[in-house]
């Protein structure tokens, strides 16, 4: 079910690479024990590679000297912050690169105008130290309560109300980046700035190169412009060439949205956003899909924050959670709604925006009910609903199948059109569960589906529907198959599809300009396997149905005691999986292994708080699975020693009392 670790050719990473790894990284962060590979084989997304050496990194240096003898030894190597990505971006079968939790100062700028962020910051740690000047960062991800600042620029994340206008590459002032050679090019530094201009030339010149030709191609520069005036996170930033004329501002906004192909992003600086004072949302019912989709056009305006699309599939799933905002008797479940999201700063301001807001909404057709515009507490569920949705929604799938999340956008004017044809291509695949949901102000759509991977015949049904959707998206509609997710493994294939071959053979040039040796995150953007988005995908086995809802998204990890020290709760279930399926598999001697290393850290070391359950989206208690664990794993003669010194432990104390009283006495 799960990758064998024999199938990873362990073997082929040098003896001598380590060996200069280990001369700067104590053994406890490099980790090549199969428990550890397994545990870090995941991340949020539908595929699995099991890495054949972790390296936790807690600085700059130690990054630099890994990619030195990466590219020296030719070793592909795959950075990841929080592991949240989607797309399968920050997963590896070679060498994985972990940032630490060293990784987070920070700094505040010009009095909150900006704020300069190392790549191991949480967004909205970002956001905490910002909002006592009424600021935020600009992009604002659903998983920003765990995602990092270096995947959230890596990714050019964006979420419900930045749009276009305030994502990473809009709002980031200043970037460190550190290059697949060692180099390092600081924008905020005029002296690293004067010494990158002075040592690489010819990539400047290159750079330049590139830029004149596209400004030589009107045609070219006409489809990069009209790609990203909707979201857009498919290939790289070419939009950069049109932007700027600098080499070392292009380079910079490239770096937006690789993914981790072109270089570490170790520092940005952000320019901050206003975060509104006053807040109000309200929730919009409709008789189908496509007169929510005909409001959105109504709702599109600068007033508006956000307009948030729940498809019926989505609200039956969150119905519970949305019981208090609707009257006793309606259901939900066969209609469509809208969350609409306005906020100013001043109260006037706001009252009248919703009277021209409700004003609009008179005179739109099909709608069944709406809310009032909630403030305070009712605002934070409502959009806590909303922030929520994809893991309510995942919750509440059979524990067989994965829930496979994709975003896509069309061009706003064609929003309603394509979500009917988005629905149809549901309907024919047989996705009878699949729901949409997303930012509909921007045309951006999310979709969940529910697809099993046990099969070849599973398989080839996902091949199938992933063509058919890009031929839906890109070639009837023009529209961006990856809206702010990245281009991850899943879209890989589809990029030269999206871009036409003249902008894709242009985003090879660059990856060859700036990744010579196609050492970082291979697979990635680029792959000479067109099948590479049908590969190692994962399988989940139903192994316990106290975490078999798991959807390995991680937002636990920020708030478990061992992070850091030894395994989180999202790797404790992953490796808790992978020992079911090797038992299974009758791979006795591996199971012992992993069993045996997972008593130190997977068991002893877990704190059984329970904090997890609190940040959990499905509320998946790992403290009580492993409690669960050591009780079975326990043998008789422990438990009767450790239950009995349990109830007997006054006995310690009074013993360590008098003997303290006695040896003052003595003293």
């Amino acid at each position: 079910m799960l990758q064998k670790l024999k199938d990873q050719n362990f073997e082929k990473i040098p003896l001598e690479f380590l060996k200069k790894i280990y001369n700067f990284l104590p053994k406890s962060r490099v980790l090549i024990d199969s428990l550890n590979r397994h545990a870090y084989a995941h991340d949020a997304s539908h595929y699995i590679l099991i890495p054949k050496a972790i390296l936790i990194v807690d600085n700059e240096i130690e990054v630099q000297n890994i990619f030195i003898l990466a590219k020296k030894y030719h070793i592909p190597v795959t950075i990841r912050a929080a592991g949240s990505s989607l797309s399968g971006q920050s997963i590896t079968n070679s060498v994985l690169i972990v940032i630490s939790w060293k990784w987070r100062a920070y700094t505040i700028l010009n009095e909150g105008h900006a704020i300069r962020l190392q790549a191991g910051v949480i967004g909205k740690d970002a956001n905490y130290y910002l909002s006592k000047f009424n600021k935020k960062i600009g992009p604002n991800p659903s998983s920003i309560d765990f995602a990092k600042i270096g995947g959230i620029a890596a990714n050019n994340a964006s979420g419900m109300c930045c749009g276009v206008k305030h994502n990473s590459y809009h709002t980031m002032q200043d970037i460190r980046i550190i290059f697949s050679d060692g180099s390092v090019l600081d924008t905020s530094k005029q002296e690293s700035v004067r010494h990158f201009r002075e040592n690489k030339k010819e990539l400047l010149n290159k750079i330049l190169n590139i830029k004149k030709r596209i400004n030589e191609n009107n045609e070219l520069i006409e489809k990069i412009r009209k790609k990203y005036t909707i979201k857009n996170t498919v290939g790289y930033c070419l939009n950069a060439f049109l932007d700027f004329n600098d080499p070392i501002e292009i380079i910079a906004h490239l770096m937006i949205g690789s993914e981790g192909t072109l270089g570490f992003i170790s520092e940005i600086t952000f320019l901050s956003v206003s975060d509104e004072k006053y807040k109000r949302a309200a929730l919009i019912f409709f008789n189908d899909i496509q007169s929510a989709m005909n409001a959105v056009s109504a709702l599109n305006s600068s007033i508006t924050s956000a307009v948030e699309l729940l498809d019926n599939v989505s609200l039956e799933c969150a119905k519970n959670e949305l019981s208090i905002f609707i009257p006793k008797g309606f259901d939900p479940k066969s209609t469509t709604a809208l969350i609409v999201d306005l906020r100013a700063n001043e109260e006037y301001l706001l009252d009248q925006n919703i009277l021209e807001i409700n004003k609009k909404l008179s005179k739109v057709q099909g709608i069944l009910y709406s809310t009032e515009f909630f403030a305070g507490q009712n605002y934070k569920q409502i959009l806590k609903i909303r922030k929520s949705i994809l893991p309510i929604i995942q919750a509440k799938r059979s524990a067989k199948y994965i829930a496979l999340l994709e975003d896509i956008a069309f061009p706003l004017e064609m929003l309603s059109d394509g979500t009917q044809d988005l629905k149809k291509l549901f309907a024919k695949h047989n996705f009878h569960n699949a729901c949409l949901f997303g930012h509909a102000k921007d045309g951006n759509l999310h979709f969940l589906i529910e697809m099993s991977f046990e099969t070849d015949a599973d398989t080839q049904k996902y091949k199938l529907f992933m063509k058919e959707l890009s031929e839906l998206v890109v070639e009837k509609y023009d529209g961006s198959l990856k809206a702010e997710h990245g281009t991850g493994r899943n879209i890989t294939p589809f990029v030269e599809m999206e871009w036409g071959t003249l902008a894709y053979e242009l985003m090879r040039e660059i990856k060859l300009y700036l990744d010579p040796e196609f050492i970082l995150n291979p697979d990635v953007i680029f792959s000479n396997d067109k099948n590479i988005h049908i590969k190692n995908l994962k399988r989940v086995p139903q192994v316990n149905p106290d975490f078999d809802q798991c959807n390995e998204c991680g937002a636990c990890e920020r708030v478990c005691p061992s992070y850091g020290l030894t395994l989180t709760p999202r790797q404790r279930i992953v490796s808790l999986r992978t020992m079911y399926v090797l038992k299974q598999n009758n791979e006795n001697l591996e199971f012992k292994k992993m069993n045996k290393k997972f008593k130190y850290f997977g068991s002893d070391t877990c704190a059984t708080s329970g904090m997890c359950a609190i940040t959990c989206p499905v509320g998946i208690d790992t403290g009580k699975v492993i409690k669960d664990w050591r009780s079975i794993n326990c043998t008789y003669e422990k438990y009767f020693f450790w239950n009995l010194f349990s109830k007997t432990h006054y006995i310690t104390n009074l013993f360590a009392k008098y003997f303290l009283i006695i040896t003052r006495k003595i003293k």
